[in-house]
């Protein structure tokens, strides 16, 4: 259960770009593959994370509202000042 509770808490946005561990891996995809399907690009994401993360309805929830969510208990809404993320370097949650 660890690397699940660890995982969804990358879904918040980076201190380093403001995007969630899977917007980052599935811009890498399209840069790296250019366009494609969106089959393909599901698939393509799929085989970037180490484990099953979600399925192709809540992937698909990124592209029609990427910037406001909850992630968890927790409202991410861009019109906030502060909002939840989560910084790499230290591995830990924080406001910004």
């Amino acid at each position: 259960m660890g690397y699940a509770l660890t995982r969804h808490i990358r879904e918040l946005p980076s201190v380093r770009n403001g995007l969630s561990m899977a917007e980052e891996l599935t811009l890498l995809v399209l840069a790296d593959k250019g366009a494609m399907t969106a089959a393909r690009l599901f698939g393509s994401y799929m085989s970037q994370e180490a484990r099953p993360f979600m399925g192709d309805t809540s992937f698909w929830k990124l592209k029609t509202n990427p910037a406001e969510r909850w992630v968890g208990g927790v409202s991410i809404d861009p019109q906030e000042t502060l909002n939840w993320r989560f910084d790499e370097d230290r591995g830990t949650v924080c406001r910004q």
